[in-house]
């Protein structure tokens, strides 16, 4: 037979993707050294846009030696001018780079937690106080995540998808899985996904772990005395790991489903070159998001209930003082609760995997963040600081919401400073 020479794509692929993978981890190393909320991100972002631009590129060429349309074949300009955002980006903020990278040994000084913050924090609805973030930080922070986001919609970033597929599914070609039957391919995922969930989730979680412990002046709450966090022998993580194996079985009956039985689910996985399609991808994305954050708080509001709280809630709130792993340590019911909603909407609207992915990413992340006990204040202009969360954990009845206070401020729950913290406690239902 004869010999094809590789493709420019299939060059891509080969050095792209490892080069995304790696350089993905040594952006989340660079989180956990001090330097998360500038470099980590950065090299993230110019990692995925380099990437897609090279993939366009490769079209761009491919496009012209077939002589055919370059635009209806390449990824898009979308992903040149995230590109050149991205830059702009790195321009306004390259003199705080600088001094970030001098001090990379040490987390940057911080504006320590007082009375006079959290004050400030709940009177402003738990919006920045301690440093507000300049418009441009606000416009990096958002092209960050839709960084994320156009990686997973661009061709290298579905490769990615499907090889953690390949992996999941026991390394068996997925074109001949239906070979394998539903059952075996269902324990198989199952217990290679939850096998990576755990490990990639702890060191994420005892990292903040560390940083709590490393940095008590930052704690949300300074009148409690902190707590040991040394070992890893606690209930929050045996609980955070059985759900884990919960969250396992969930995905893969999903896939399952969406490969022995196709058409019930709306995941989709091809993203035509078009202005529509990518238009629809950051829409869908968008309303996934408001969807699920909508979700969490109809069902946290719902596990209030006097009957739900003792019976199934009352154990996340064992830890009035949070930490990271608390973020997972829930009762099995809730926990399929609140996941229901998120596997509900794929059945709901057309999805991407790149809209999912981004959207659970987001709120993972930000979840660990508010429950790590550390006072933390996002970039990104709707999401409130973490002692959000945390006053829910020791006020009870009050901040249900998950990313947005929306909810809460619509639905007469969020914290009201009149009524000051002794109206609020354990027995004081809001309903």
């Amino acid at each position: 037979g004869t010999i094809r020479a590789p493709s420019l794509a299939n060059v891509r692929d080969a050095i792209f993707t490892p080069l995304a993978l790696l350089t993905l981890l040594a952006a989340l190393f660079l989180c956990f050294e001090g330097v998360y909320d500038v470099v980590g991100w950065m090299a993230f972002a110019l990692n995925t846009y380099l990437s897609a631009a090279v993939a366009a590129f490769a079209y761009t060429l491919e496009s012209l030696v077939a002589g055919t349309n370059i635009f209806s074949t390449s990824v898009m300009a979308v992903f040149y001018v995230g590109l050149l955002s991205t830059g702009y980006g790195l321009w306004v903020l390259s003199k705080r780079l600088k001094a970030e990278l001098r001090s990379a040994a040490s987390p940057p000084p911080r504006e320590p937690v007082t009375k006079a913050l959290v004050a400030a924090s709940r009177s402003a609805s738990y919006a920045n106080v301690a440093q507000e973030p300049t418009p441009a930080d606000s416009v990096l922070h958002t092209l960050l995540w839709l960084s994320v986001l156009s990686f997973f919609g661009s061709p290298q970033g579905i490769f990615c998808l499907y090889g953690i597929l390949h992996i999941c599914s026991g390394f068996n070609n997925l074109s001949n899985i239906h070979s394998q039957g539903p059952l075996s391919t269902f324990l198989q995922s199952s217990l290679i996904t939850a096998a990576g969930s755990v490990g990639t989730f702890i060191p994420f979680a005892r990292m903040w772990d560390r940083f709590y412990i490393d940095n008590p002046q930052l704690h949300c709450q300074q009148d409690k005395e902190p707590r040991k966090l040394e070992s890893l022998w606690r209930l929050e993580v045996y609980l955070a790991v059985g759900n884990l194996f919960l969250a396992a079985c969930l995905s893969s009956l999903l896939a399952v489903v969406h490969i022995f039985a196709p058409g019930y689910d709306k995941i989709y996985f091809s993203l035509p070159p078009t202005v529509p399609a990518v238009a629809y991808l950051l829409l869908s994305a968008v309303l996934f998001f408001l969807w699920i954050d909508l979700w969490a708080y109809c069902m946290h509001r719902l596990l209030h209930f006097p009957f739900l709280y003792r019976s199934v809630h009352k154990l996340h709130h064992t830890w009035k003082q949070t930490t990271a792993f608390t973020s997972l340590a829930l009762h099995p019911l809730e926990f399929l609760l609140l996941q229901s909603g998120v596997y509900l909407g794929l059945f709901l609207i057309p999805l991407h995997p790149a809209a999912v992915t981004v959207n659970l990413l987001y709120v993972h992340y930000h979840n660990v963040i508010d429950h790590s006990g550390v006072y933390f204040e996002s970039a990104l202009p709707w999401q409130p600081s973490s002692l959000y969360h945390d006053d829910h954990h020791r006020l009870f009845h009050v901040n249900f919401g998950q990313s947005l206070t929306v909810w809460d401020a619509a639905g007469g729950t969020l914290y009201k400073v009149k009524r000051g913290e002794k109206a609020y406690g354990e027995k004081a239902f809001s309903y």
